[in-house]
């Protein structure tokens, strides 16, 4: 009995000290109250997700982190528009180089300050900006989320950690590229109700899209013949036999087709098949 009672009085006092946990509905409306253009914000509410939230439904809580993403999104976006307007840009902007003794004071407590409340400094295209930190995401929510969401999450730092496109030209390798492009064809297939809806579909056709155009500084055409690069042709050829069940095989398998009976070489009849997919469209 006496043993019964200490393990209710136990289980009592570690409920109280960690406070009632609240429900999705309940979180989501708890973060709107959080100002969106504060980088704290963000540590907080990560800290009302890992403490606070029920976590018994694995959907309730995907879709909890979903809606944390779009916030840290929100807050990013407002952030970044503060940044660009402070006085101090220019004192900030020194981060930019790669030896840190040129890093001023204002510069490293502001990367500093960044990296406390989950994000990192990314430099693009000559300009600082905020950018979610792939490493905070991962160590503070996957242990809680589904194995989908976990996938997603995964694939989602990657691309954080190695952009794709800058000044207009794409900077991954094929190899990168080729896997991009597959694991957005499998993961849409695999999760028609991913808790964010079209994203999936969305990303897959942006890298069929550029697998298919290349981009305005990377053309997949040769710039003075229009004829196809040998570089994208092989990374076609390899994903139609070594995936042939994949969607994007049987897309470049009709592709392929089409560039061989117009001579591989660029026209209205590519690009109208190429558009098809062009994500910029909308």
């Amino acid at each position: 009995m006496k043993l019964v009672l200490t393990i209710l009085l136990f289980l009592s006092v570690n409920f109280l000290s960690h406070g009632q946990f609240i429900h999705t509905e309940e979180f989501i409306k708890k973060i709107e109250a959080y100002p969106k253009d504060k980088l704290e914000s963000l540590k907080k509410i990560a800290k009302l997700f890992t403490d606070s939230l029920e976590k018994s439904n694995s959907s309730d809580v995907d879709r909890a982190f979903v809606e944390l993403l779009k916030v840290q999104t929100e807050i990013q976006d407002n952030y970044n528009k503060v940044l660009w307007e402070s006085e101090d840009y220019e004192s900030l902007e020194s981060i930019m180089y790669a030896n840190e003794k040129l890093h001023t004071q204002k510069a490293k407590e502001f990367e500093k300050y960044a990296e406390e409340n989950g994000f990192i400094i990314q430099v693009t295209e000559g300009t600082i900006n905020i950018e979610k930190s792939p490493t905070f995401l991962i160590e503070t929510f996957i242990e809680f989320l589904s194995s989908s969401m976990k996938s997603y999450l995964k694939q989602y730092c990657d691309e954080l950690k190695a952009p794709f496109m800058e000044d207009g030209g794409i900077i991954i390798d094929f190899t990168t590229f080729r896997e991009r492009v597959l694991f957005w064809d499998n993961f849409d297939k695999q999760n028609p109700d991913f808790p964010i809806p079209n994203y999936p579909k969305n990303q897959f056709e942006f890298y069929l899209y550029h697998l298919l155009s290349g981009a305005d500084n990377t053309p997949a055409f040769d710039w003075n013949s229009k004829i196809i690069l040998e570089s994208y042709l092989k990374v076609y050829n390899e994903i139609i036999q070594e995936n042939p069940n994949t969607r994007t095989a049987h897309i470049l398998k009709d592709y392929t087709k089409m560039l061989k009976l117009n001579s591989y070489k660029k026209n209205d009849e590519l690009m109208n098949f190429i558009n098809k997919y062009d994500p910029y469209k909308y």
